[in-house]
């Protein structure tokens, strides 16, 4: 079994390699051309604060390969899983920041609630779980 196949499979990571890929699919969508904040009511509080396609695509881009290299070094690297607890508590908060951002429309009456809420947190509770996971296996490695 392969070293990426056996932190899927046998190390339970498979969540953290999803709420990383999750991100770099994301960061290829505001990537395209058009505007991807433009499409969603959801997207109005990173509009009012700024926030465009491209600042958001190199944003979650960056991101996507700090934590997918983390769990690629996993193991290999004394640190790496302090680097991945920080990535995944990093993570769990901008997916709540996004969930909560798409209710906001909704709390305002302005709309039916949107999937991208429950989804955003269930994804950021994994990542909280992944956050845990990996704080453990540090603890793990302090004690050898």
């Amino acid at each position: 079994m392969s070293h990426t196949q056996n932190q899927l499979i046998e190390d339970g990571r498979a969540a953290e390699w999803l709420t990383s890929a999750i991100f770099a699919g994301l960061a290829v969508s505001f990537a395209m051309p058009g505007e991807t904040m433009a499409v969603s009511s959801g997207f109005r509080g990173f509009v009012n604060l700024g926030i465009s396609d491209t600042l958001a695509a190199s944003f979650l881009a960056s991101v996507a390969t700090i934590r997918l290299a983390a769990l690629v070094i996993n193991g290999r690297w004394r640190r790496s899983p302090h680097l991945r607890m920080g990535c995944a508590a990093f993570g769990a908060g901008v997916y709540a920041a996004l969930g909560v951002t798409f209710a906001f429309p909704f709390l305002q009456g302005s709309g039916a609630l949107s999937t991208a809420v429950t989804t955003y947190f269930v994804l950021s509770g994994f990542d909280i779980l992944a956050s845990y996971r990996a704080a453990r296996d540090a603890g793990r490695l302090e004690h050898h």
